[in-house]
């Protein structure tokens, strides 16, 4: 009798062992604190395919811990998802992702938010020990974005980089001028030497090239000088609804492009071509522009496409050129 009661104590002891989850063990299916779950919640422990707090999870949700396949709060998910931490390979809100996307954080491997444009020439020796400011302009708004200066020296070779100048997409003019009055401010050419090249649709960090010569052209609008808005419009161009017209505004003086514009023609037969606060005060312009009739995306001589030129200027202000459409068609592909 006495036998059979120690075992009746024990078969009771037995059925509440797993009673309230596994302290410091491991759980099948249950809780366990300080411990392993498997297909449960593990608190301070491991979570296989359920929820980790403080510990680690495997295709499941971890809160300040590490989860692998899975969700990590104020954590590290690998493969999955983090909120206020690191992910690799996923996706990272307000933290770090590598290989992958990052809101409100840093991306390693993923799509850059901005390029560098690194300026490159040689000859430049005949400005040994004068100043060469650089800048990047947006040629959309003419909103200078980042400038800096550089002495040169003796070697006459230019190398000036701009880290993150430019945007994905966008349209850039990189203008630079030697100072050689040694005045101090952006004058004039040929008082000062003075270039400008294009960056359309940044893309990449990008090299532009340009050695010294003496193909001048006035940036000092970029350094204090007042720019005005150029503009194109006129009636009529219903014969090209749905096409592309694309516009070159050109400095009469230099032939050199100063911006260039695109719209698509609608029913209304109204065209507005915005080129930005690009008109230097007292300088005269050239608008070169066409309507892609044939739909080849380039610029082909009339009649194959239509196309005109205007010139405009000297700019006292603000510009909006007028030019309804007609036949009176010209060549002007050379600036396209």
């Amino acid at each position: 009798m006495r036998i059979f009661q120690i075992l009746a104590v024990a078969a009771l002891i037995g059925c509440g062992g797993d009673k309230g989850g596994d302290s410091g063990g491991t759980t099948t299916g249950g809780t366990a604190t300080g411990g392993t779950a498997t297909g449960g919640t593990a608190t301070g422990g491991t979570a296989t395919g359920g929820t980790a707090t403080g510990g680690t999870a495997t295709g499941g949700t971890a809160t300040g811990g590490t989860a692998t396949g899975g969700t990590a709060t104020g954590g590290t998910a690998t493969g999955g998802t983090a909120t206020g931490g690191t992910a690799t390979g996923g996706t990272a809100t307000g933290g770090t992702a590598t290989g992958g996307t990052a809101t409100g954080g840093t991306a390693t491997g993923g799509t850059p938010d901005s390029f560098s444009l690194t300026l490159q020439g040689s000859g430049y020796a005949p400005h040994d020990g004068q100043t060469v400011a650089i800048a990047v302009v947006d040629m959309a708004t003419g909103e200078l974005i980042q400038n800096t200066s550089v002495v040169m020296d003796a070697s006459g070779m230019l190398d000036v980089t701009l880290e993150g100048a430019m945007m994905p997409g966008m349209d850039y003019v990189v203008q630079w001028y030697a100072d050689l009055n040694g005045s101090g401010d952006c004058n004039a050419p040929p008082a000062d030497h003075s270039w400008h090249e294009m960056v359309l649709a940044a893309s990449m960090d990008t090299v532009v090239v340009r050695d010294h010569d003496l193909e001048w052209v006035d940036v000092c609008a970029t350094w204090g000088a007042e720019r005005s808005t150029v503009s194109l419009s006129g009636s009529g161009y219903q014969p090209h609804d749905g096409q592309e017209v694309h516009a070159v505004l050109a400095d009469t003086a230099t032939g050199t492009t100063v911006a260039r514009a695109m719209q698509v023609m609608d029913s209304s037969g109204e065209l507005m071509l915005d080129f930005g606060p690009v008109g230097v005060s007292g300088g005269s312009y050239r608008v070169s522009w066409f309507a892609d009739l044939s739909g080849n995306g380039s610029c082909d001589a009339p009649p194959r496409d239509h196309s005109w030129r205007l010139p405009i200027g000297p700019i006292s202000g603000d510009l909006e050129a007028m030019y309804d459409h007609d036949t009176d068609f010209s060549d002007v592909c050379d600036v396209f």
